[in-house]
């Protein structure tokens, strides 16, 4: 921000310059606003009023130095004048000059320690400096002078937010939303934040009332857009970007999230629209770059999509999703060196990632270099220890080049990772391990099947029951507990079939006993009557 001053009387033709100066900043006119100050300049050049109202407009032009030089002018004829270290402040502000804008506004509280606007503005310099204690310092102090100044509020939030104290935040938004329960601003802000703690009914409540409050403001729309396309409301996403694009059509990211939502329809030839529009109005955007990249390659505009990965990479070679979708679309060309090249690229830059590895260790497979697939999966298994995946596919690689005990030690492993197909690849392929390990694969299989069934998934939970009753018949607990699950589903007979398997292998089974007395009833095979009291003590 910056202060526009008045002027102290002077002659009539120099107070007429200088209020037709004023009237012109107010309108937009900032050529004619300077010339005016300049022409009072002529005749008085060491206007007080002329060289500081001068430096207010070379702020607004973005001529921060020659802002600083009248500035520094003004404050040279009138030292006790605060608006000039103000502005003189913010002109080093815009300069990236922190410590010499922080001097501008300690001189400026020296001055008039009521100061509200150097307190705020020091703080967002410490804000911006990681000086976050001696920030939030300066936003109280001046919320304490003027308790209805918004812009420490905003300010004070910003600054919890960077300390990623959501909560904290929303409280001070709240705070000033009850101050000025019409700053649209204050429900932006406080829409972000609540976005950022995942609490996203509210964040998008708070988002609309900033629209409602402020209907023509485009970024507004852009940021419920993104929130729409996090949670799967690509419509709402595409039309909050339509609105914003009516409202400012130079605004890339509109088109970019507009595309975004479109991607995940899919409408490529949307996606490649937008990206279109926002790669004219920014030709350096990355994320656009990939993202069109994306949609030419899912239209097998392989060679089109290359060239967008090619820029993008140009743009940030430090980053690895530009050389992973090259490889991806090369692999697609089957020109697989190519691919390899890239993936390679992408695990010097990210070497713990898994999707890189296990990328290029399906590359290899395609080129049937096996033995160099079978590294790349060996390092997933490092990386990922418990992933069933990685030891199924190196079983599948050690398979393909007649390791067949290396395959079966392998599948096993995956099966001990909860796979089923580990377990198949056991049984199918005669490996010792599916009797030698006979017991701990049955007792896996259960306890598989508990799990299942206690995330409410039944059906599968009675197949990996199925699974253990296959490959230990004769454990009497896995029949039970079989036979309880039956119940579950309302299969009584089933389950008092189980309960009678059970109760043969271990006769003395109470639990077996009763919960197969519980079925018959279930089942009307007997009566309520029967069961006498003697009758259950006796059980």
């Amino acid at each position: 921000m910056f202060l526009f001053c008045g002027f102290n009387s002077q002659s009539q033709n120099v107070d007429a310059l200088l209020e037709k100066g004023l009237n012109y900043f107010s309108e937009g006119k900032l050529k004619e606003a300077l010339s005016s100050f300049n022409e009072v300049l002529v005749t008085q050049p060491r206007s007080e009023d002329a060289i500081y109202n001068r430096g207010v407009v070379y702020m607004a032009l973005k001529q921060q130095e020659l802002a600083i030089a009248d500035f520094s002018i003004a404050i040279e004829i009138n030292p006790k004048r605060v608006a000039s270290y103000i502005n003189k402040g913010v002109a080093y502000n815009e300069l990236m000059q922190y410590d010499k804008a922080i001097l501008e506004y300690n001189k400026a509280i020296e001055i008039a320690p009521g100061t509200v606007e150097a307190y705020n503005n020091r703080g967002y310099i410490y804000s911006l400096q990681n000086q976050h204690d001696l920030a939030l310092k300066d936003f109280n102090l001046a919320i304490k002078i003027d308790p209805k100044y918004t812009r420490p509020y905003i300010n004070k939030a910003y600054t919890y937010s960077v300390l990623k104290d959501h909560k904290q935040a929303i409280m001070v938004l709240t705070e000033l939303i009850k101050i000025d329960p019409e700053m649209s601003d204050a429900y932006y802000n406080r829409a972000t934040e609540y976005k950022n703690m995942k609490e996203l009914v509210n964040a998008l409540e708070d988002y609309s009332k900033a629209i409602q409050l402020s209907p023509y403001d485009a970024t507004y729309y852009i940021e419920r857009s993104k929130l729409y396309d996090d949670i799967g409301e690509d419509k709402r996403a595409i039309d909050d970007c339509s609105k914003a694009i009516s409202i400012d059509p130079t605004k890339p990211e509109a088109y970019y999230n507009r595309a975004r939502a479109a991607y995940d329809i899919p409408n490529y030839q949307a996606v490649i629209n937008d990206c279109n529009k926002a790669l004219q109005l920014r030709p350096d955007d990355y994320e656009s770059l990939i993202l069109r990249g994306n949609a030419l390659d899912y239209s097998n505009r392989f060679e089109d999509a290359i060239k967008d990965y090619d820029k993008a990479i140009v743009l940030k070679p430090t980053e690895t999703e530009g050389y992973f979708q090259r490889a991806v679309s090369n692999s697609a060309k089957f020109h697989f060196d190519a691919a390899i090249f890239d993936l390679t690229k992408t695990m010097e830059i990210e070497p713990k990632n898994v999707k890189f590895v296990n990328y290029r260790a399906r590359i290899y497979l395609a080129k049937k270099e096996y033995k160099n697939a079978i590294k790349d999966v060996t390092q997933c298994i490092k990386l990922q220890p418990d992933s069933s995946f990685h030891y199924f596919f190196r079983a599948i690689l050690k398979d393909t080049i007649g390791d067949a005990k290396g395959a079966c030690e392998d599948a096993y492993a995956a099966f001990k990772h909860r796979s089923g197909e580990g377990y198949d690849y056991l049984k199918n392929h005669d490996c010792k391990t599916i009797t030698e390990q006979k017991s701990f694969i049955g007792q896996d299989f259960e306890t598989m099947a508990f799990e299942t069934e206690m995330k409410g998934n039944f059906k599968e939970a009675m197949e990996l029951y199925n699974k253990s009753v296959e490959t230990i018949p004769d454990t009497f607990h896995v029949y039970y507990n079989r036979g309880k699950l039956k119940r579950k589903m309302l299969d009584y007979s089933g389950a008092i079939a189980d309960y009678n398997m059970a109760i043969k292998l271990n006769p003395t089974f109470v639990d077996a006993i009763v919960s197969r007395g519980v079925a018959k009833v279930l089942t009307n095979a007997v009566s309520y009557t029967h069961l006498t009291l003697p009758t259950n003590r006796e059980v």
